[in-house]
């Protein structure tokens, strides 16, 4: 289908004297254009008796994708199908006067139909209109000739007129007693064929030239181009192949067809049915399964095959060798050591009770070393976290009073815990990092006595409860409990 763009024209008249002169009327073009809806036969008009149609008039039936309106209903193209949405150059004046002088086309949009578009009015087309003698020499009539019939110098030469635009051919306008004369000689535009020329004289060629054309496998259009319809959209005849679709329009779908197939196991054929190649009779391929053989035909045997294994410790893969699964490589359990850590993976950590040189408690989530040995608080630290550990953080009242019972039933000593203000005087910090604000003091206590800035289960004197806390210099040797993180 076609698509053109509007072409909108501003007509400027400016009348030659006070008064309009209006065309003589005996004159008429000589090429044959004039619209037999705006002059009536006369037998001195050369076109007189002519058919409706010979001289740009009217048809009976309106003709389809050419733009016009050929039966003179004030209407383009009615009835005629389209593709809803789509735009086309269209003019309701006759053919020959379609771009000729003020005259210009307009354009129409294709509306929604029942089952096709169809095309909406022609708007911003301007059409002839009566010839005005201005002094632009503007041909208002669109017949060729500008200011026919208009005063003139009868010494001036021959005026030129018509178009030289593709298949028309400009001819003259004389001065024939002060009067402008018709156009004579001019030939004007026809409707456009498929012939390689600008027949209406639009400065294209061919344009939006279509006809019908089959094949054996249904219908289409083709185009005109270069003088020759070509490229015809109906589906061309093709080979036969497998998609479910008759390829060769011979009522048969897929017939005959039949391919090579195989497998990594060796060869055999396939059939096509309903547009898919199947039934492959090649030897299947196989899973690979651990038994020593190749099942997948690929070159090699118990490839990529492994499966979950597992210890105490944890899970893990083990793959199959020779037709046998071996090489878990779940974590072995180990040799309990002093780590803070289940090495042996049973579930309890550092169990011995002299496996870190202190006896190991436990409570809760956490696991206690009560270290009966006198070191100083840096020490401690020390001791503790090259194992695991860190020097002990208690956050509720229950939980420091149990490991100082536990402490004291060891040894009737001060015992360090992880608590210090080293860093900043009286900002007491957990040495694991903890932010917990719980605290347990003596009476008295804390009384950086001397530059006490660590803290112990401090043992008091006989009547204090030995079980609260105290400061002392972390120079001191103590005791100490250390404590899982």
């Amino acid at each position: 289908m076609r698509l053109r763009l509007p072409c909108l024209l501003l007509v400027s008249l400016t009348a030659c004297s006070t008064q309009t002169v209006a065309p003589d009327a005996d004159t008429i073009p000589l090429d044959g254009t004039v619209d037999a809806r705006s002059v009536p036969p006369d037998a001195s008009h050369p076109d007189a008796g002519l058919p409706a149609d010979a001289g740009g008039g009217c048809v009976t039936v309106e003709l389809c994708d050419d733009g016009l309106d050929n039966d003179c209903d004030d209407v383009v193209d009615e009835e005629c199908p389209c593709i809803p949405g789509e735009t086309a150059s269209c003019f309701r004046g006759p053919a020959s006067a379609r771009g000729v002088g003020a005259c210009s086309p307009g354009t129409m949009e294709c509306m929604d139909g029942l089952e096709f578009g169809l095309w909406g009015p022609c708007v911003g087309d301007v059409l002839p209109a009566d010839e005005l003698c201005d002094a632009e020499g503007e041909d208002e009539s669109c017949d060729g000739a500008a200011n026919e019939g208009c005063d003139c110098d009868p010494a001036a030469p021959p005026a030129a007129c018509g178009s030289a635009v593709g298949a028309c051919r400009p001819g003259t306008q004389e001065c024939v007693a002060g009067r402008l004369g018709a156009c004579v000689g001019a030939s004007g535009p026809v409707a456009e064929a498929c012939n390689g020329a600008d027949d209406d004289c639009d400065g294209v060629t061919d344009e939006a030239l279509t006809q019908a054309c089959s094949t054996a496998c249904g219908s289409g259009m083709e185009t005109c181009s270069g003088g020759v319809f070509a490229g015809c959209t109906a589906p061309p005849v093709g080979a036969e192949t497998c998609n479910g679709m008759d390829d060769d329009c011979d009522g048969m779908t897929d017939e005959a067809l039949t391919r090579a197939c195989s497998t990594a196991c060796g060869s055999g054929m396939e059939t096509c049915t309903a547009g898919v190649f199947a039934g492959c009779t090649a030897p299947p391929v196989g899973t690979e399964t651990c038994n020593g053989v190749d099942d997948d035909c690929d070159g090699m045997t118990d490839e990529a095959l492994t499966r979950m294994c597992s210890t105490a410790c944890g899970s893990g893969v083990e793959t199959c060798t020779a037709g046998s699964f071996g090489g878990c490589t779940a974590p072995t359990p180990g040799t309990e050591t002093c780590n803070a850590m289940d090495d042996d993976c049973d579930g309890r950590v550092d169990e011995g009770m002299d496996l870190c040189g202190c006896i190991r408690g436990i409570r809760g989530t956490s696991t206690y070393l009560l270290c009966d040995r006198q070191v100083t608080w840096t020490d401690a630290r020390d001791y503790c976290t090259t194992r695991g550990y860190s020097l002990a953080t208690f956050e509720t009242d229950a939980e420091a009073l149990a490991a100082a019972n536990t402490a004291l039933m060891i040894a009737d000593a001060d015992w360090w815990i992880g608590l210090n203000d080293r860093a900043v005087e009286d900002t007491f910090v957990w040495q694991s990092g903890s932010t917990a604000t719980f605290r347990r003091w003596s009476g008295g206590q804390p009384n950086d006595f001397g530059g006490q800035d660590c803290v112990t289960i401090d043992n008091g004197g006989a009547f204090e409860d030995r079980t609260r806390w105290g400061d002392k210099d972390c120079g001191e040797t103590n005791r100490f409990i250390c404590e899982t993180p």
